[in-house]
């Protein structure tokens, strides 16, 4: 009897760690195109937020390249869009964002766009604007972000008079090929 109890109690502490083992590896994944368009219905390829999509980033897993076209101009308040670093990121699994002309504005704090490890992402056509005219930031590209690139993204700064950082990276694989413009 004694050894029965045993058996099943190995059981099921063995199906308990092989549950929970399932469900760490188990992720969302992403790949292929996306939209950000608050005008839409939200749906499996489509943000209505920055803050959707940039949530969705940073708990998936890339497996492909991802493409993300911006439908819309939007004002994300004071939370900056910050992407995180990506395990699935390559040469080959990119995340393009093309910003279509459209403007990003944002009123908090610091960057209002932020690489925060993130690698092989390119961003493109798109303005970001902060409106923050006490400690306003563009652009900032931290925690070896490597091989990444801004191409036709204009960074204004409205309304400050200090001194500012529209572009802050500490990595020398960013290309930078935009305008900087207060």
């Amino acid at each position: 009897m004694k050894l029965k109890n045993y058996i099943n109690q190995m059981m099921r502490g063995l199906v308990l760690f092989i549950g929970l083992g399932l469900s760490s590896v188990a992720s969302a994944q992403m790949s292929g195109s996306y939209t950000i368009d608050a005008t839409a219905a939200a749906t499996a390829t489509n943000f209505q937020t920055w803050l959707a999509f940039n949530n969705a980033w940073n708990a998936a897993n890339i497996t492909g390249p991802v493409t993300v076209t911006v439908k819309s101009s939007l004002n994300i308040g004071t939370t900056p869009v910050s992407l995180n670093a990506n395990g699935g990121s390559s040469s080959t699994n990119t995340l393009v964002i093309d910003g279509g002309n459209t403007r990003m504005t944002y009123s908090g704090t610091n960057a209002a766009f932020r690489l925060n490890g993130a690698d092989y992402v390119t961003v493109k056509n798109m303005v970001i604007e902060n409106t923050n005219i006490s400690t306003p930031g563009g652009v900032t590209i931290t925690n070896q972000s490597d091989y990444n690139e801004f191409n036709a993204v204009d960074v204004f700064l409205n309304g400050y008079t200090g001194t500012y950082r529209d572009w802050e990276t500490d990595r020398k694989s960013t290309r930078l090929n935009s305008s900087h413009r207060l």
